[in-house]
């Protein structure tokens, strides 16, 4: 497609839109006898904008445009001539236009590209230049928060135990320790996700050993929950993540699962081996709106009423520091969390 043009014309002519659509622009017209630059702020996609000199707001419109050309919010401006008025730019083409003017409009919406890839570019290295510093940042201050929490937390467990013949001291201290605990947990999980995740390939874990280690120490509170587990993971394969870093993955998986599990129903974990990589599915009874789907995976993203939202997106990125992924979806009226790991060699 050689670009998308926006031609502002009262009555564009069938000889335009022909030529036009013959050198294979994509166009769209305004036709509006008003101002036209509210409909083309909407256009901000376009490579080019074409304004008919027969249009009541021609010029006032052309030279608003040349003003605010300079922060990159409109396209290159061409004059369509109409008649025999002194064209108030250069670039002008012909209703129809012409050979040579049609090359015009190819290069015009060619550099315009261009300039814009090269713009998003530089926003882009922009942006993630401050991400990075403000990561630094956020580090720095979630080492600093915590040495006071532990402080706190250590007074407030004091003042507990010592007006334990208080109920309303004694109330009041439980309630600020768990808030306590809560930011402490937040901080930990902040910290966690600002870990660098690259793994070596000589470091390895057996991924059916894990999984029953993480079911054992999940099972009392299943069992609390009156929900079943149920884990098929006989093959020992191994894969290329720390042992602490996959107990991570799958404790966060089967942690939420539990959660969403209703009573008397089974969680099903199960390990296959397919085409060079190992998928882990985490099964349990529910569904999830699309919506849902759609972020579960983005940072504080939670349905969770003291959710941080940083479970899921550390889970995230462990799994894709060896190049690993994982997905969330509804399979009948099952909810299943599929990691996929690459097979150690």
């Amino acid at each position: 497609m050689p670009g998308h043009l926006v031609v502002i014309d009262r009555a564009p002519s069938e000889r335009m839109l022909a030529a036009l659509a013959e050198a294979g622009y994509k166009v769209t017209f305004i036709t509006t006898e008003a101002d036209p630059l509210p409909e083309l702020n909407a256009l901000s996609n376009a490579d080019a904008v074409i304004i008919a000199s027969t249009h009541p707001n021609a010029e006032r419109t052309a030279k608003t445009l040349a003003k605010v050309r300079a922060d990159g919010s409109y396209a290159p401006i061409v004059w369509l001539a109409r008649s025999d008025a002194a064209p108030f730019v250069l670039d002008v083409v012909h209703d129809p236009p012409d050979r040579d003017e049609l090359r015009l409009l190819a290069w015009m919406t060619s550099a315009e590209r261009s300039r814009r890839a090269e713009r998003d570019a530089r926003r882009e290295a922009g942006d993630a230049h401050h991400l990075s510093d403000l990561g630094r940042v956020v580090t720095q201050v979630a080492h600093e928060i915590r040495n006071p929490l532990t402080a706190l937390s250590a007074k407030l467990q004091w003042l507990k135990r010592k007006a334990s013949n208080e109920p309303q001291i004694t109330t009041m201290s439980a309630s600020l320790l768990d808030e306590v605990d809560r930011l402490s947990r937040m901080l930990s999980e902040v910290l966690e996700y600002g870990r660098s995740r690259t793994y070596s390939r000589r470091t390895t874990a057996e991924v059916a050993q894990t999984l029953k280690e993480v079911v054992a120490l999940y099972r009392e509170t299943a069992e609390a929950a009156h929900v079943q587990l149920v884990l098929d993971a006989e093959d020992s394969a191994r894969v290329p993540y720390p042992s602490e870093e996959l107990h991570q993955v799958f404790q966060n998986l089967l942690a939420n699962a539990i959660d969403a599990t209703p009573p008397d129903e089974t969680i099903r974990i199960a390990v296959r081996k397919r085409e060079g990589k190992l998928d882990v599915e985490f099964r349990n009874p529910g569904h999830l709106q699309e919506e849902t789907l759609a972020q579960i995976f983005e940072l504080f993203f939670t349905t969770k009423p003291n959710g941080t939202g940083l479970g899921l997106p550390i889970v995230k990125r462990i799994v894709r520091g060896a190049e690993g992924d994982i997905q969330a979806l509804n399979d009948g009226a099952d909810v299943v969390f599929r990691v996929t790991l690459p097979l150690s060699a």
